[in-house]
């Protein structure tokens, strides 16, 4: 028997709207629900797999959203370079600019970390 088919009706409704709201009372309130419920149903195996397994779901689709969108807001900044006004341009550079630095930064510290996960690799090797 699957897991899910362990929850009542009430946890299988209740899941996503808890998930929808980002402050507890609300989304108990919503579900119909006391706080106490939801704390111990966060107890129990089944509902805290299902929870997780929803919640999981939703943050790989927001995820892969702003991946999605990430070309589209490059565009955006880089097209604002060439706006007619002095002060939009200097964000968008100064945006554009700060971006690079930290990608640098990024690549540097990955740099960084690899050689001393190499370094502590071959010393478990030896």
């Amino acid at each position: 028997m699957d897991e899910i088919d362990e929850l009542s009706n009430k946890q299988r409704m209740a899941i996503p709207i808890l998930l929808a709201n980002t402050n507890i009372e609300k989304g108990c309130k919503e579900a119909n629900i006391s706080k106490a419920t939801y704390y111990k149903w966060l107890n129990e195996k089944a509902f805290k797999k299902e929870f997780k397994k929803q919640q999981g779901i939703i943050i790989e689709s927001s995820i892969l959203r702003l991946q999605n969108s990430f070309a589209l807001a490059v565009e955006g900044l880089v097209s604002l370079l060439k706006s007619k006004n002095e002060n939009i341009r200097l964000k968008a550079s100064e945006k554009i600019i700060d971006f690079n630095l930290n990608i640098a930064e990024m690549a540097e510290l990955q740099e960084r970390v690899n050689k001393l996960e190499g370094m502590a690799n071959e010393k478990r090797t030896h």
